[in-house]
């Protein structure tokens, strides 16, 4: 039983930990549980290798077409309309005491 579990780990590249080493023996027809698989496996002093982490890259394609920031963190304004106007979803007055520009 041994030599089936470190050849199906050793066949999936140490990628296999002990659910997908029992997962694949039973399949094959070999009765064995999880815990077993993993006893052999920490017996040995083998473990499956991590996946490979998420690596950010900026230059996606959700980033082009993006609005360039005209504000640049600058929200104070010396008077009033003078960093742009809000667009109102609704025609009338405006909400909760707002005024929107028509």
């Amino acid at each position: 039983m041994e030599e089936q579990v470190m050849d199906t780990f050793a066949t999936y590249k140490a990628r296999y930990g002990a659910p997908r080493i029992a997962q694949e023996l039973n399949a094959l027809g070999v009765d064995c549980s999880v815990n077993y698989v993993a006893k052999i496996l920490k017996h040995n002093g083998i473990r499956a290798r991590n996946g490979k982490a998420f690596k950010y890259s900026p230059n996606t394609e959700a980033m082009t077409g993006v609005a360039e920031n005209l504000l640049k963190r600058r929200f104070n304004a010396d008077g009033p309309n003078q960093k742009g106007r809000p667009i109102s979803p609704i025609s009338g007055s405006g909400i909760a005491g707002y005024t929107w520009r028509r």
